[in-house]
């Protein structure tokens, strides 16, 4: 019997050190912290989130296939005489730009030569603990086990709220002093959101799970997959209504395009914007649709909230595309990742004759904008555009004809010299600051 004694005590010992270490890397607790804690960041930004993977074309088997390429930390490796701030300004002062990026759990409202005049900061480690930790969508490995500690978009509202997203993680509301107002953990909040003019809130989020009945020959019968979601929330952050893009194209016209997946993350739907009323109508394009960017199959579409179908998808003018907007016209606004031979542009497209009618840089290649992941793009009341180049922490501001008349460089590292991520560069104009500034 003492021959058994040992070995037992052995297997008891190592059976709690690993759920003392499984749980303390969930809840970001001693002794992971020793081990898994990231450099607190700085104003030059020395440290930021985690893995990810945002990878098109061949089957991915596992849920850490698609979680395991850093590209949002940062890509893009920095050079000591690099620029950094605003290096172009032919606009003037007056208004402001909210900056999200990598490098830190903040964001930042600069004016227009750069200079920080506000600052919400709250990393997940408060949130998380607000009202308890329970009802979080934990994954494995969890971003923040990877050091998660970024705003992934950010969304200013009246009185200085704003709205921001912790990667798979959920949607919280800061006030002006960055205290927590709400935070809504019912879903794995992911990549964008927008906001009505009555204060409804848009967001994607995801699940991961098995869809056995899809019928699809690229899925084996036990893997698990990504399905994205739009939430509907109340301003207060209540759930008020959920849509999931997959049944509303496969209960649609468009459910032959379910064959294009080729991942387990199946969509990858990576921006949400709502039409506004102001939209002229042009062809598919009318206000109150949801446009959707799904990255994987290379399209983007108007989802219908009320019949919860996907009314319209265009397809094959772009290449892993983001941040499809529709402009006053009834056009659309997009950032092409890399549908111009490799490269990146920004296209304003005419839904009725499903071709582009203006296109930044230009056919020349003037500027050499590439961002393979992520990148923005929004049309400002000017008619100039807001470019934001994501990889290469650059935002520009251009004309019609394609002048730079506005231009930033992130100061912003990561690791060392690696450029932090540039989620989103946001036009702020000064009538809209309601609070007092810093």
């Amino acid at each position: 019997m003492r021959s058994l004694l040992w070995p037992l005590v052995a297997l008891a010992l190592a059976a709690g050190a690993l759920w003392l270490g499984l749980t303390s890397a969930r809840d970001h607790t001693f002794p992971a912290t020793l081990f898994l804690d990231p450099v607190a960041p700085t104003e030059t930004g020395t440290t930021a989130g985690a893995a990810t993977g945002d990878g098109t074309g061949a089957k991915q088997d596992k849920a850490s296939d698609v979680l395991s390429l850093p590209y949002l930390r940062g890509k893009r490796s920095s050079t000591a005489d690099r620029k950094k701030g605003v290096t172009v300004n032919a606009v003037g002062g007056g208004d402001y730009n909210l900056v999200c990026s990598g490098h830190a759990p903040e964001a930042l409202l600069i004016d227009m030569d750069g200079n920080v005049v506000h600052r919400w900061k709250r990393p997940f480690d408060d949130v998380k603990s607000w009202q308890g930790k329970s009802g979080w969508h934990w994954r494995w490995p969890p971003r923040i086990l990877l050091g998660w500690t970024c705003f992934r978009r950010a969304y200013l509202r009246p009185g200085g709220d704003l709205l921001v997203i912790f990667e798979d993680l959920g949607l919280v509301c800061l006030d002006k002093d960055s205290n927590v107002k709400w935070a809504f953990r019912g879903g794995r909040a992911h990549h964008g959101l927008d906001v009505g003019p009555d204060g409804t809130i848009y967001v994607l989020s995801r699940t991961h799970h098995h869809r056995n009945d899809l019928g699809l020959i690229t899925f084996e019968p036990d893997d698990r997959v990504y399905e994205d979601y739009v939430f509907v929330l109340s301003p207060d952050g209540e759930l008020q209504k959920e849509v999931s893009i997959l049944e509303a194209i496969r209960n649609s016209a468009y459910a032959p395009s379910l064959e294009l997946v080729k991942s387990t993350d199946m969509h990858h739907t990576n921006s949400i914007h709502l039409v506004r009323e102001s939209v002229t109508p042009r062809g598919p394009v009318r206000p109150g649709q949801l446009l959707l960017s799904m990255r994987n199959i290379n399209a983007v579409g108007a989802l219908d909230l009320a019949t919860e179908r996907m009314t319209w998808m265009l397809f094959g003018t772009f290449t892993m595309q983001h941040e499809v907007t529709a402009v006053p016209s009834g056009n659309l606004l997009l950032f092409d990742n890399r549908g111009d031979a490799g490269a990146s542009r920004v296209l304003e497209i005419d839904p009725t004759r499903l071709e582009p009618v203006w296109r930044y840089p230009g056919p020349d290649r003037d500027d050499d904008l590439y961002s393979e992941t992520c990148g923005t793009a929004h049309r400002l009341p000017s008619g100039n555009t807001m470019i934001v180049e994501s990889e290469n922490g650059r935002a520009v501001e251009v004309t019609p004809k394609g002048e730079i008349v506005w231009e930033y460089y992130s100061p912003f590292r990561i690791d060392g010299d690696t450029i932090a991520m540039l989620y989103d560069v946001i036009r702020v104009p000064k009538d809209a600051i309601d609070f007092p500034l810093d």
